[in-house]
């Protein structure tokens, strides 16, 4: 057989082994969710709906973990929280949990400590069964030559990676219910309600989904190559060529350096010159029977451009197809930053969105293209989240508005819509306002200005908040309880006016879109 034909199986036997891997984990996942969904459920009988933080923060309750040597024993928790009298948040947590009214609760959270083992040892079993069926249909399903039953079991129960697809899939299990028996001490001691803990206990799910999906994924990749080579040796064949996926997801590290290179079978060497190199390796190899046939052959690589495969000649290496179909290309550039950085991205799209919501980008994708190909869009959205965390409890009108008055010069916190002081036990400043500055503003008008304001300027680090109406304007030195000056529309000067603009533009949009939202109520 040419190595053409070698060259287009494999690639298609190996996508189809990808492929049933990733459905194969689909079902698994739904294990991991049915579980996820069930502890949820069993923790909202021990957790309050309505709780309010108490007891310890989450970084003294991982502090306390981290001192004890069983970070799940609840027995041990209270020894510790007993053993430290002098730390008033532990005393109070302890007198909590040993109050008789909590009694009941401990006594459920223990039943749930122990219904976590035997969730995990259901989705241990479900995923073992699960594996064992897939591994085993992948490895009876070449023809090249029979491979016995004692063949597959012994390469099933391989320990390549140091432990078998069993132990891996029990050990992560395990840690798992640690893991979850962990946060639920985590909820206990610092008072999570029970939205929070569910939040956990799905995040916690989620991570040992994706320890199993890594898992088939590798786990079939070894496999799919040892089988090959089973293929290969009842054929005669000695060599064989290490084929890396051509597109911008294949690991420059382990995967890269070998695409293209020939090995003699005898030498072969998981992890150092054959697949997997890595978890989630999707690098595979084909056969060579004629080496002179690799000049004339095509393979297939991504065309990161335009997305679409594309036949290259078979002896184009990774390193030349980067060259061909991504260096200087925008687009395949672009794409290449957002898989280069996609876990740091991820992470930083979750804080951008917890500060900025939807701003941040529906999607992690949609975030990715505005760090990367829209400057000026992502210079304002990291400025908004920066101003955000500066002034907490401002909005993005106050922003918008803060933005405009910024450009015209004009210093001061903005805020719409600001909330009223109450300046019933200040002082009023009549001699300045009305005998000095001669702007005959009574008390009366000057607090109806601050009831009327539809903007505030906040200025010397809160001291003093500068309210605008569109009948005029009172400043307010909150630090010494004083309206210190009023004046009425008619004085307005020309950055008074430009507060005013902005106050209508923006202040008028937040009454407008409230009428509408009345009527579409009505």
């Amino acid at each position: 057989m040419s190595n053409g034909y070698w060259e287009k199986r494999q690639v298609q036997n190996a996508y189809e082994v990808f492929e049933n891997a990733e459905k194969k984990a689909d079902e698994i996942a739904k294990a991991y969710q049915k579980a996820s969904r069930y502890l949820q459920l069993a923790a909202d009988q021990v957790f309050e709906k309505y709780q309010e933080k108490h007891g310890l923060t989450e970084t003294d309750a991982m502090s306390l973990l981290n001192l004890m040597q069983d970070r799940t024993s609840l027995d041990e928790l209270l020894a510790k929280l007993k053993a430290d009298d002098k730390d008033e948040s532990k005393k109070d947590l302890l007198a909590k949990l040993e109050a008789p009214a909590y009694a009941a609760r401990l006594d459920k959270f223990r039943q749930l400590q122990i219904q976590i083992n035997t969730i995990m040892t259901n989705v241990y079993n479900q995923e073992l069964i699960e594996n064992q069926r897939f591994y085993t249909n992948l490895a009876q399903a070449f023809e090249f030559a029979h491979v016995s039953a004692e063949k597959i079991d012994m390469l099933l129960n391989s320990r390549w990676s140091g432990k078998n697809y069993s132990e891996r899939i029990w050990n992560n299990t395990q840690e798992l219910a640690e893991s979850l028996k962990e946060e639920m001490l985590v909820s206990m001691m610092t008072g999570r309600p029970d939205r929070e803990t569910a939040e956990a206990i799905s995040y916690k799910f989620a991570q040992g989904s994706s320890k199993a999906r890594r898992l088939v994924r590798t786990e079939s990749n070894y496999i799919f190559t040892e089988m090959n080579f089973e293929s290969y040796k009842a054929c005669g064949i000695k060599k064989y060529r290490y084929l890396a996926t051509l597109d911008l997801r294949t690991c420059e590290t382990h995967c890269v350096p070998l695409d293209g290179k020939i090995f003699l079978i005898s030498e072969r060497k998981i992890a150092e010159n054959c697949p997997p190199m890595h978890p989630w390796c999707r690098c595979t190899v084909t056969a060579v029977t004629n080496e002179a046939d690799i000049q004339r052959l095509q393979r297939s690589a991504l065309d990161p451009e335009t997305g679409k495969r594309i036949k290259i000649p078979a002896s184009m290496t990774y390193a030349k197809w980067y060259k061909e179909y991504v260096q200087g290309k925008p687009n395949a550039e672009l794409e290449q930053k957002k898989i280069k950085h996609v876990a740091e991205d991820r992470k930083q799209y979750k804080q951008y969105r917890e500060v900025v919501g939807k701003d941040a980008g529906k999607t992690l994708d949609a975030f990715q293209e505005m760090k990367y190909n829209k400057p000026e869009k992502w210079k304002d959205l990291k400025d908004y989240k920066k101003y955000l965390t500066d002034h907490p409890g401002n909005t993005k009108k106050d922003y918008k508005a803060q933005k405009t008055l910024d450009r015209a010069g004009i210093k001061g916190v903005a805020k719409i819509k600001p909330d009223k002081i109450d300046t019933s036990e200040y002082t009023y400043d009549e001699s300045h306002i009305n005998t000095e500055r001669s702007h005959q503003v009574s008390r009366a008008e000057a607090e109806r200005f601050i009831k009327e304001a539809d903007i505030s300027l906040t200025r010397w680090n809160g001291r003093f908040v500068n309210y605008y109406s569109k009948d005029g304007a009172t400043y307010v030195d909150v630090e010494n309880k004083n309206i210190r000056t009023t004046f009425t529309s008619q004085e307005f000067d020309e950055n008074t006016l430009k507060i005013r603009e902005v106050a209508e533009k923006y202040a008028a949009k937040s009454k407008k879109n409230k009428v509408s939202a009345v009527k579409e109520g009505n």
